[in-house]
C-alpha cells in the first residue's frame, strides 16, 4: 500500500515539473517575440565623397610703382657778350726830336779801409787784500769749532736702555762732510756694537743743522767725532 502511494507521488510530481517547464519555454518565447516586435529597425545609410583638392594660395603680387616723370630741365639760354675789339700795342717807338745823352759811367770810389780802433785793455778790478792768517791761528779755530759741535752732540746723545741692561760700551766714530751752511751729508759710523752705532747716528740727525763753519773753512769739509758709550 505505501509503495503505491509513493508511486502515484512521484507521478503527481513529474506532471507538475513537465508543465512548469513547457510553460517557462512558452513565455520566453512570447517575451522574444515581443521584444522584437517593439524594437525599431536603424539603418545608417554611408556616402563616401571624393577629398577636396587644396588650392596652395596665390602669392601677393606687389603693385608696380608708378613710373615717375621726370621733370625736363629748364634750358638755360646763353647770352653772348658784345665782341669787343682788341687793343693793338703800338710797336713803333717814339722817338724824341733831341736825343738825350748817354750819363757818363760812374767811377768807383776807393774807400780806405780804415784802421780798427785800438782795443779796450780792460782793467782788471784790483783784488782785495786778504789779510793772511796764521796757520796755527786756523788750526786753533778749527778744533774750537769741532769741540763745539762734539758739546752739542753729547748734550743729545741718549745711551739706550738695551745696551745699557746688557751692559755693552763702546766707542763710535762718525764720519760727516759739513757743507757751508751748516747741514751735513754722508754721514758713515763705524766702530762699537749696533745698537751704539744707531743711537749715534740718531743723536747727529736730532742735532742738525749744525752752526756755520768759520768762513776760512774750506767747505764741503769732511770731519770725523768720536762718541764714548761708557758706564759708571
Amino acid at each position: 500500500m505505501m509503495r503505491g502511494y509513493a508511486l502515484r507521488l512521484f507521478a503527481v510530481t513529474a506532471s507538475l515539473a513537465l508543465h512548469g517547464l513547457l510553460f517557462v519555454q512558452a513565455g520566453g518565447a512570447w517575451n522574444m517575440a515581443n521584444t522584437k516586435k517593439n524594437l525599431p529597425m536603424m539603418v545608417a545609410r554611408l556616402s563616401f565623397a571624393p577629398p577636396t583638392p587644396v588650392v596652395p594660395p596665390k602669392p601677393e603680387t606687389e603693385p608696380a610703382p608708378e613710373a615717375t616723370q621726370a621733370k625736363p630741365e629748364p634750358v638755360r639760354k646763353r647770352v653772348r657778350k658784345p665782341h669787343r675789339p682788341r687793343k693793338v700795342a703800338n710797336t713803333r717807338k717814339r722817338t724824341s726830336p733831341h736825343p738825350r745823352p748817354e750819363p757818363a759811367p760812374k767811377r768807383e770810389k776807393r774807400v780806405l779801409a780804415s784802421s780798427p780802433p785800438a782795443q779796450q785793455v780792460a782793467r782788471a778790478p784790483a783784488a782785495t787784500n786778504i789779510p793772511a792768517i796764521d796757520p796755527g791761528v786756523i788750526a786753533r779755530e778749527r778744533q774750537r769749532y769741532l769741540a763745539k759741535i762734539k758739546h752739542i752732540i753729547e748734550a743729545h746723545k741718549r745711551y739706550p736702555n738695551v745696551a745699557r741692561r746688557r751692559r755693552m760700551t763702546g766707542d763710535v766714530r762718525i764720519r760727516f762732510e759739513l757743507l757751508a751752511s751748516g747741514e751735513v751729508r754722508h754721514v758713515s759710523t763705524e766702530g762699537g756694537c749696533r745698537i751704539l752705532q744707531h743711537a749715534a747716528m740718531a743723536t747727529v740727525r736730532e742735532v742738525l743743522p749744525l752752526p756755520p763753519p768759520p768762513p776760512f773753512f774750506r767747505t764741503p769739509w769732511r770731519g770725523e767725532l768720536v762718541m764714548r758709550y761708557r758706564l759708571r
